[in-house]
């Protein structure tokens, strides 16, 4: 078999070699990209660098998945395939994805979506949908997702294709999990399981398995939940698949801790955490060989850049060599398509670049929270878990009334300090908030805080919060809707946020109860805190009440103004 059929014949048989063996599949892999890049197979090193950068992306080596994705973009583009660059586009929507920028996660769907349409790829639409569902469902928009599912189950039926079938089947169970729908997720998962198992996609079935368990943990079910989620590990181990081995330990620490098993919970929780940093800390040596590696693509896709326009030059000029006139036409046009092409080529190296960069240092952000979050959860979580534990059973067994009230007390109040840590360690956990989920957090509290009625109307505007504004604005919301409850004798309360012209973000809580007059207000009512934390924020607090007229609180703060430490 000759060079180019060698190479065709691994991008043919990629991910059927990664399914069986990711190391293998990875290797082969480098092989057809070294065979293109030596005989300058333009299209086929890019198929092979598009699918090298989906292996590394699963392998969890992220910096070099995007490497091979953006060079396979450029590829696709000089060899003039679009359906190519609508596939490229699509994996690195799932890439920014992982990283939670959905905004530019959702930029590169949408373009992949639309040159997909244009040369009417049905598949690279479908794949392309999937991923823009899955994004929905990461930001909790249930509805949305679930429709481009529907969607995109019509489509692919439509097409037969049973493997992007499956994986259809497969988030459709995700939202009725997530909209707590157990039954008809089961269903789902049932038929997702049963094509991949009928195509051999292993790396499909594990993902199947870890949801199953999810399904039955987030149903009230952990002793079911835990066999499912050991057999993740044990199998995504053996595939190579080290991301989803991962999540499945996690999923492990979550299940024991919900069983009352607190050290085996740690135990998993730590060997979560140690695959965790395997993947994101590249050493300092693998960073500079990628470097050095892209560098030199760069350099000859230049090389073959130029060999192209000197080809182009000597055809027009060999065409038109009997017109002078025509000639000097011709050679302008190649010096401004020249110049054209560096533009765009230097360009496309500093957006390279600067995203390497940007993505170097989202992971150190990233890592850092992930890091201040674990030890607030390993350590002080862990304690207050087993504080409040034992006090708990210590009340039961106790034989006086006055002791058992007593300890009651205390693990209560324990508990309540257990979820403000568990508020904290969500604030912290993420670069930016959305709106809407700060309104579903405040939602859910006043919720769980009494049965009034809470009203809540947000802008349709995309607003995105940072970890001190979202967690400020919520500690705020929580003590206004702690006074109403406590004092104000309302029969509902209102939540509201408007967006001025000026970048000015405003959050209005309103009740209808019996008001105060703010003048004679005593101390220890919140209100001096709320005023804080609104300051810091660079904004104000205004209170609006009277007797038998209800009470209006009213924060202001700039939106966009600079947060970079916790409260």
């Amino acid at each position: 078999m000759d060079e180019k059929k060698q190479a065709e014949y691994i991008n043919d048989h990629f991910f059927a070699f990664h399914s069986d063996n990711a190391a293998l599949a990875i290797a082969l892999g480098e092989k057809a990209r070294a065979l293109a890049q030596k005989n300058r197979w333009t299209h086929l090193e890019a198929q092979t660098r598009k699918n090298l950068g989906v292996a590394y992306y699963l392998e969890g080596d992220y910096p070099k998945a995007l490497l091979h994705y953006q060079m396979a973009l450029d590829l696709f583009t000089l060899s003039g395939d679009p359906s190519g660059q609508g596939q490229v586009l699509k994996e690195m929507g799932n890439y920014f994805k992982k990283f939670q920028r959905f905004d530019k996660a959702l930029e590169q769907l949408e373009q992949a979506i639309a040159i997909c349409t244009e040369v009417r790829d049905t598949h690279c639409i479908a794949a392309a949908l999937d991923i823009k569902g899955v994004v929905y469902i990461e930001q909790g928009r249930f509805d949305e997702a679930e429709a481009i599912f529907k969607k995109e189950l019509a489509l692919q039926r439509r097409l037969g294709d049973e493997k992007a079938l499956s994986y259809t089947w497969a988030n459709l169970a995700e939202v009725a999990i997530a909209q707590g729908n157990f039954k008809q997720a089961e269903d789902f998962l049932s038929r997702s399981t049963e094509i991949r198992k009928r195509l051999g996609d292993r790396i499909g079935v594990a993902i199947n398995i870890n949801n199953t368990g999810e399904m039955f943990l987030r149903s009230g079910q952990p002793e079911n939940a835990l066999p499912y989620f050991q057999k993740t590990v044990e199998e995504t181990e053996r595939i190579g698949f080290a991301d989803l081995q991962r999540h499945a330990m996690q999923m492990l620490s979550e299940t024991h801790a919900a069983l009352g098993q607190h050290q085996e919970a740690i135990g998993w929780l730590n060997r979560s955490y140690a695959l965790k940093d395997s993947l994101f800390n590249l050493n300092h040596s693998q960073q500079i060989a990628e470097m050095a590696e892209k560098y030199e693509a760069v350099k000859k896709e230049k090389e073959l850049a130029l060999r192209q326009r000197q080809l182009q030059k000597r055809n027009m000029l060999l065409g038109l060599s009997i017109a002078g006139l025509v000639l000097l036409v011709v050679a302008f046009i190649l010096v401004f398509r020249y110049q054209k092409q560096r533009r765009i080529q230097w360009k496309r190296e500093t957006e390279l670049k600067t995203e390497l960069i940007r993505s170097e240092l989202s992971l150190r952000l990233q890592n850092e929270r992930l890091r201040i979050s674990r030890d607030l959860h390993d350590n002080l979580g862990a304690e207050l878990t087993i504080v409040g534990g034992a006090l708990s059973k210590r009340a039961h067994i106790s034989a006086s009334m006055e002791e058992r009230s007593a300890l009651e007390t205390i693990a209560m109040n324990i508990r309540q300090a257990m979820a403000l840590l568990r508020e904290s360690i969500w604030a912290i956990r993420y670069e930016q908030f959305s709106l809407q989920s700060l309104s579903d957090k405040i939602s859910d509290f006043a919720a769980r805080a009494s049965s009034l009625p809470l009203l809540v109307s947000i802008p349709e505007d995309d607003i995105s919060l940072s970890p001190a504004q979202t967690l400020n604005l919520f500690r705020i919301a929580q003590e206004a809707i702690a006074n109403s409850i406590k004092y104000s004798e309302a029969s509902r309360i209102e939540l509201s946020f408007l967006l001025k012209q000026d970048q000015q973000l405003s959050m209005v809580l309103s009740d209808n109860g019996r008001g105060f007059d703010p003048e004679a207000l005593p101390a220890g009512n919140g209100l001096g805190n709320m005023r804080f934390r609104a300051e810091e924020l660079g904004g104000s607090l205004e209170v609006e009440s009277a007797p038998n007229e209800g009470t209006q609180i009213r924060v202001s703060i700039p939106l966009h103004q600079k947060q970079d430490l916790m409260p």
